[in-house]
């Protein structure tokens, strides 16, 4: 029995599986939600990290958000110096999450956040400062580890905290863009009867956010 189990796992088997996928996924009839995640694969995969981006940041927020700081002094917080210090474990998956996402996304950013939309979030990416690192490459605080300052990830408007914002809305439109277009595939083809109530993302159980 086991033996003819692994025959179903056969590279041969495998192969005929694969083609008849690509087959039916530019088959406008077949597994519209399966195409659409299919032309967007690269950019969802990031939607995991969605969540512990939003937490980590929310958590730098209250923790020196609040401190009697000047910008200077946040800028010399190294997140080595966040890790090592107390509290610093429970961080160390935010911190990696955000890393896997910004080296991910950084160079989509400005096509994700156009600044005809965004608002100030826009233009700084339009024209970012070569510390940002959004230029390609790993220039500046683009190439992230522990010695990128503390206000890196603390979400600003005007300073490098824009990068924290810009990856928070980026992880946002992913997540939308392709919700919006598995609705409107929906829509075209069962009609408006269609709900079109978003879930709130705390209402999400673990697996669903993830």
């Amino acid at each position: 029995v086991g033996g003819r189990a692994w025959a179903y796992r056969a590279p041969v088997t495998l192969d005929l599986c694969h083609r008849h996928l690509e087959r039916v996924s530019t088959d406008a009839r077949y597994l519209p939600i399966l195409r659409e995640y299919l032309s967007r694969v690269r950019l969802l995969r990031h939607l995991r990290h969605l969540v512990p981006v939003a937490r980590l940041c929310a958590t730098l927020c209250a923790r020196y958000g609040q401190a009697a700081m000047t910008v200077a002094e946040a800028r010399a917080v190294r997140i080595g110096d966040v890790l090592r210090g107390p509290g610093g474990e429970e961080l160390a998956s935010g911190f990696a999450a955000f890393r896997v996402a910004w080296e991910g996304l950084r160079d989509d950013l400005p096509s994700l956040i156009p600044a005809a939309v965004a608002g100030f979030l826009g233009k700084v990416l339009a024209a970012p400062p070569e510390e940002y690192g959004l230029g390609g490459g790993a220039a500046g605080f683009g190439a992230l580890g522990d010695d990128t300052p503390l206000t890196f990830f603390l979400p600003d408007q005007t300073r490098e905290g824009v990068c924290a914002v810009a990856l928070l809305v980026a992880l946002a439109r992913v997540q939308n863009h392709f919700l919006d277009a598995h609705r409107e595939n929906l829509r075209s083809r069962y009609g408006a009867h269609v709900d079109q109530t978003p879930t709130p993302l705390a209402q999400l159980g673990p697996g669903e956010a993830d």
